[in-house]
């Protein structure tokens, strides 16, 4: 409907020839879809982003527009929401090129060329803005993301896997462990019976047998952290992890 002026849209959709929506209503759909497919061209992106920066009004530190389904990931056909999708960091010291590499393969990543695309609408003379790079500063990827950042929502994918395996639970907890990172709302623990609980279940680190001699061995097994979790560490030393376990960030409590 491009070239086609206010009156003549109004008169196909009075034939019902066209339908007619309003800016809230095609916002609300990039939020609500199960999927929206990428457009084909960087060009077509900017017009989205730059509609989105336009009309989507207030926004409380940028939490509605974090949650509409419009950024590019690697290897993604359709768009993710920004507060799924991380901007690589160069920062990754702590972490090793393995466990990196595993930390990836659960976190969707700005795609690089988008990046560079937008970024050059990023300074333009006389002091314009360019709505399209604004939208990327209000969803803050116009910067990498902290490794921490990366790592936890790596953990929230993996903890939405069909199956979760004992091992990576143990990987990804002690990689936050390397890092002294938060865990993030939705992270879970392995306890003893094997069951996986969110930290708000009261989740017990014990490493020297003291509470099994003294209390129920059912709660035991359904509060105290696997073994496995400090029988061996391949992902941060046990001074890193014994210091992490005692603080708040952890979500455990030490026995």
């Amino acid at each position: 409907c491009g070239d086609v002026d206010a009156k003549g849209r109004k008169a196909l959709d009075a034939h019902g020839w066209i339908s007619v929506y309003d800016a809230d209503h095609v916002i609300g759909k990039l939020e609500t879809l199960d999927s929206v497919p990428r457009p084909d061209s960087w060009e077509q992106l900017h017009n989205l982003w730059s509609f989105v920066e336009s009309e989507i009004g207030y926004d409380h530190n940028g939490q509605h527009r974090r949650r509409l389904k419009i950024v590019p990931a690697d290897g993604n056909k359709t768009l993710l929401p920004a507060n799924v999708v991380v901007r690589l960091s160069s920062r990754r010291d702590a972490v090793s090129a393995s466990d990196w590499k595993f930390v990836m393969d659960y976190a969707p990543t700005l795609d690089g060329d988008w990046t560079a695309w937008i970024s050059k609408k990023g300074s333009r003379k006389g002091g314009e803005t360019d709505p399209g790079y604004d939208l990327l500063e209000a969803l803050g990827l116009h910067e990498p993301s902290p490794v921490d950042r990366i790592v936890a929502q790596a953990s929230l994918r993996l903890f939405k896997s069909k199956e979760i395996k004992l091992e990576d639970c143990v990987r990804i907890t002690q990689i936050m462990a390397a890092l002294r990172a938060a865990v993030p709302a939705g992270f879970k623990f392995v306890t003893r019976d094997r069951h996986i609980h969110e930290p708000s279940h009261g989740i017990i680190v014990d490493q020297t047998g003291r509470l099994e001699d003294v209390l129920p061995a059912s709660w035991v097994q359904g509060h105290l952290l696997h073994p496995d979790y400090y029988a061996s560490f391949a992902s941060c030393t046990p001074d890193a992890w014994q210091a992490w376990a005692q603080t708040a960030e952890s979500g455990l409590s030490l026995a």
